[in-house]
C-alpha cells in the first residue's frame, strides 16, 4: 500500500512539474465521473424540492454519464463525451432556469462551458481546427444564455412554493460554488497540459540544437561546434593562463580503405576510431570529425601530457581488429599535437597542428609528431 501511494505521488509530481502527460483514458474518465457525481447532488436537491421533471432528468443524467466513464475504458469515445456533455448540460442549465427562475444560478455553469470548451479543442481537435471550432461554440453557448435569460424574465417560474423561499438563494450560492471549482479545475488541467506541451518543445529543441553539433556517422562534435568550444577554451586560457592543447589525427590510407572495402566499411573504420578516442579523453574533452577522416580533439592539458594521450591513441587504433562483413580490417593513424601559445588565432593554432600532421604525413605515417 505504502509503495503504491509513493508511486502515485512521484507520478503526480511528474505530471505537474511537466515530465509526464495525463493519462487521457484517465482523465475524461475522471470528468465523466464528476459531471455524474454533480447531478447525482442535483437529485437530492431536486427531490428535497419537489421538482419531479428535473428530479428525473437528473437520475438519467448520473446512469449516462456513469455509462459514459464505463466505456471510455473500452473505447476513445472523448469527442463523443465532449459533444454529449456540452450539450447536456446546455440544456440542463436552460430547463432549470426556465422552470424555476434565472436567480436559482444554473446558468453559471453555461458561463463556465467557455474555459471547456477551449480546453477540450485545443487538446482533442487538429491545431488548424482549434479555434475554428472554439470560437463558434463559445459564440452558442452566449446565444444560450442570452435566449434563456430573455425567456425566463418573461414567464413565471413553473414551480412556486412558498415554503421553500429560501430556495433560490441557497441554489445560488452552491452553484457558484461549483461553477467555480469547475472552472479553476479545467485551468488546472490547461495548466498542466501546456507545462507538459512546453517542457516536450524544451527537450525536442535540446534534441535538434545537439543534432545541430554532432556529426550524425561518429557522434561526435562537428567543425561547427567544435569552433564555438576552441574560441571559448582560447578565450579562458588568454585570461586564466590555463593550458589548451590540441591533436589533429587523420586515418592513414583512408582512402585506399573506401576504394578496397567499400565506404559501408570505411564507416565501421570511422566509427571505431571516434570510439578509441572517447576512451581516452575525459568527459569534458572536446571531440571532433574535423572533415573526411579528420578528427580533432581539444585538451585542457599541457602539450606533453596531450602528446602521452596522443601515442594512447594511436597506439589503440594500431590494435583494432575491425571486422566488417567478414572482412578485417587494421589502420593506423597519424597525429599532430600542439599547445596553445597566447596570441595566436584560432586559424593560426588550427595552422600550427595542421602542419604537424602533415609532417607526421610524410615521413612515415602512423606517428605522434607535437613540434
Amino acid at each position: 500500500m505504502g509503495r503504491r501511494l509513493e508511486e502515485l505521488k512521484n507520478y503526480i509530481r511528474q505530471i505537474i512539474l511537466g515530465i509526464t502527460p495525463i493519462n487521457e483514458k484517465v482523465k475524461y474518465r475522471a470528468i465523466a465521473l464528476m459531471i455524474a457525481f454533480v447531478h447525482l447532488t442535483f437529485v437530492a436537491l431536486f427531490f428535497y424540492f419537489k421538482v419531479d421533471i428535473m428530479f428525473k432528468y437528473n437520475i438519467g443524467a448520473v446512469i449516462f454519464y456513469v455509462l459514459m466513464a464505463i466505456l471510455l475504458g473500452m473505447k476513445e469515445l472523448y469527442t463523443v463525451l465532449f459533444s454529449a456533455a456540452l450539450g447536456e448540460i446546455l440544456l440542463h442549465s436552460s430547463l432549470a432556469s426556465i422552470m424555476l427562475g434565472f436567480d436559482w444560478g444554473f446558468m453559471l455553469y453555461t458561463i463556465s462551458l467557455v474555459p471547456l470548451i477551449f480546453y477540450m479543442c485545443f487538446t482533442l481537435s487538429n491545431t488548424r481546427m482549434r479555434l475554428k471550432i472554439a470560437i463558434p461554440l463559445s459564440f452558442v453557448v452566449f446565444i444560450v444564455y442570452y435566449v434563456t435569460l430573455i425567456v425566463a424574465n418573461h414567464i413565471e417560474p413553473i414551480y412556486i412554493d412558498p415554503v421553500y423561499s429560501y430556495a433560490p438563494k441557497i441554489s445560488y450560492y452552491y452553484n457558484t460554488v461549483l461553477a467555480f471549482i469547475f472552472c479553476f479545475a479545467i485551468s488546472i488541467l490547461f495548466s498542466i497540459e501546456v507545462k507538459y506541451m512546453k517542457v516536450t518543445l524544451e527537450n525536442k529543441n535540446l534534441v535538434l540544437e545537439q543534432d545541430a553539433k554532432v556529426d550524425p556517422l561518429t557522434g561526435l562534435y562537428n567543425r561547427r561546434s567544435f569552433n564555438e568550444y576552441l574560441r571559448k577554451a582560447v578565450d579562458a586560457a588568454d585570461r586564466n593562463e590555463k593550458n589548451v592543447s590540441l591533436i589533429m589525427l587523420d586515418i592513414d590510407d583512408f582512402k585506399r580503405v573506401n576504394d578496397t572495402y567499400g565506404h559501408n566499411q570505411g564507416d565501421v573504420v570511422l566509427k571505431e576510431v571516434a570510439n578509441v578516442l572517447r576512451d581516452n579523453v575525459r568527459e569534458n574533452d572536446i571531440v571532433c570529425r574535423w572533415g573526411g577522416e579528420e578528427m580533432l580533439i581539444l585538451l585542457e592539458v599541457s602539450d606533453d601530457i596531450a602528446s602521452r594521450i596522443a601515442e594512447r591513441i594511436r597506439r589503440d587504433v594500431e590494435k583494432l581488429d575491425m571486422i566488417c562483413e567478414g572482412v578485417h580490417i587494421k589502420v593506423t593513424l597519424t597525429l599532430g599535437v600542439a599547445g596553445y601559445v597566447p596570441g595566436l588565432s584560432l586559424r593560426e593554432y588550427i595552422e600550427v597542428v595542421d602542419k604537424r600532421l602533415y609532417y607526421g604525413k610524410e615521413h612515415g605515417k602512423n606517428r605522434v609528431v607535437n613540434s
